[in-house]
């Protein structure tokens, strides 16, 4: 009776907390768009709830922060050379980040880490578990979509670095550009010098 009240209070606490995170997003998102410091807050809130709950266990909590704290100091460093706030650019390749981040925190809740059954799985009170281990059809069918959804994840991740170094390319070359265009029009003044002086204009 007492473990059954336990596992009552653990559930009714998550969902109590889910459904904070939930009304949080519906109030942000009525207030418009989040800003990249004010996501980067909730991606570290989100990621210790998560814990708490146990749908993340410390090694992945440890490294999905190491990913938000990677991006702060990313957004602080393209702020220190713009001024005060990002360029537009800047802002479309934090945004970028932080949505990949997010789904990776996602991702890593759905794969789960709790041990709902606790140690003593098997034993004279065992029974049949809601989690489809005992359905070898039900699992390889959901193991199968988890790899799906681990290449999905993969394929995006590279499409949004190839996108970044593209952005970085772009970038590089309109200032290379600028700075070799004061050469470019010398270059172009000493040739109509050089057209007039042998008469071939």
């Amino acid at each position: 009776m007492a473990k059954t009240e336990t596992k009552n209070k653990l559930f009714l606490a998550l969902a109590a907390s889910i459904a904070l995170c939930s009304l949080g997003d519906v109030a942000m998102a009525a207030k418009g768009p989040m800003s990249p410091d004010a996501r980067i807050k909730r991606q570290y809130s989100r990621i210790d709830t998560a814990l708490k709950s146990g749908s993340l266990t410390q090694d992945q909590a440890d490294s999905l922060k190491a990913n938000v704290a990677d991006i702060q100091r990313d957004v602080d460093a393209k702020k220190a050379s713009n001024g005060v706030s990002l360029k537009p650019e800047d802002l479309k390749t934090v945004e970028s980040q932080l949505n990949e981040n997010s789904n990776q925190i996602q991702a890593a809740q759905s794969g789960g880490s709790k041990n709902v059954n606790g140690s003593n799985t098997l034993g004279a009170k065992w029974a049949k578990g809601a989690d489809g281990a005992q359905n070898p059809n039900k699992l390889k069918k959901e193991m199968k979509s988890e790899e799906k959804r681990e290449v999905r994840q993969e394929k995006q991740a590279l499409e949004q670095k190839v996108e970044n170094q593209q952005l970085d390319y772009e970038k590089q070359m309109v200032e290379k550009l600028g700075e070799q265009r004061p050469a470019i029009q010398k270059n172009k003044s000493d040739l109509q010098d050089i057209r007039k002086e042998s008469g071939a204009d």
